[in-house]
């Protein structure tokens, strides 16, 4: 669940230039999602996954995930 503090700090970053969010996917048949996301750095990718908000939203949809049985799985790649 993506909560209105999220958004905050989410739309802070991508107006400061550090987060540039690419594509948010959803599959056809709505099992699985993808999301594109360019961080300036990876200072600015670290200190949004730091930020307490955003920390506290991520272990919510982890939790989430746990309990039903959710794979979840995140990649990064300099380019």
């Amino acid at each position: 669940v993506i909560t209105d503090a999220f958004r905050v700090v989410a739309v802070e970053l991508d107006l400061a230039g550090k987060r540039v969010l690419k594509s948010n996917i959803i599959s056809e048949d709505g099992l699985s999602q993808t999301v594109v996301t360019i961080f300036d750095s990876e200072a600015s990718r670290f200190d949004f996954v730091e930020n307490s908000t955003i920390q506290s939203a991520l272990n919510v949809r982890d939790m989430y995930c746990i309990e039903n049985d959710i794979s979840i799985s995140q990649s990064s790649e300099d380019i």
